[in-house]
């Protein structure tokens, strides 16, 4: 296992992913659509994809490429991620699109071993660190009842690990 910096971050916040890819249906050999998912209402045209998990997906390969090459190593054989909860990435998904963008790299038939980081929140006000509850998004403190809270956990887009030969 190659341990990876705490820097190499992608972040899933929409106004840090620099490209959002628009493609169409005959868009040449992507892998089949995933279910539309933000957007699917309302302004996007018949035969149009919102897929951030393709572009996100090349970012996973090449953090691993430049890692694994200045490691010396021949193949990438996993990846472990690790995905806060409340991203909207799918995990099929993803790695669907890492096979097709590792077609023809060391990091060809690469397994993805995704681990889901729980969303968690602190109370600014008792400090109390609580679990959100997704069924409601309630974000009240069981401890102090206050609404003033801010996310610390869930979010999360990271490359953690790779397993090489």
């Amino acid at each position: 296992m190659i341990p990876l910096d705490f820097l190499d971050l992608i972040t899933t916040n929409p106004s840090y992913i620099a490209v959002h890819i628009l493609l169409t249906k005959e868009s040449a050999e992507i892998p089949p659509f995933p279910p539309l998912k933000r957007g699917a209402e309302g302004g996007i045209g018949d035969g149009i994809y919102f897929m951030h998990e393709l572009s996100v997906t090349q970012s996973i390969l090449d953090i691993s490429l430049e890692y694994a090459r200045r490691n010396q190593a021949d193949k990438i054989v996993a990846i472990d991620l690790q995905i806060g909860e409340i991203t909207d990435f799918d995990d099929e998904w993803i790695q669907r699109y890492f096979d097709f963008v590792s077609k023809g790299t060391m990091a060809e038939g690469a397994k993805l071993r995704i681990t889901r980081i729980p969303a968690k929140l602190q109370c600014n006000s008792c400090s109390s660190f609580f679990p959100l509850d997704r069924s409601t998004w309630n974000n009240q403190c069981p401890s102090c009842q206050s609404k003033d809270t801010q996310l610390i956990s869930g979010r999360e887009f990271r490359v953690e690990a790779l397993e090489v030969n």
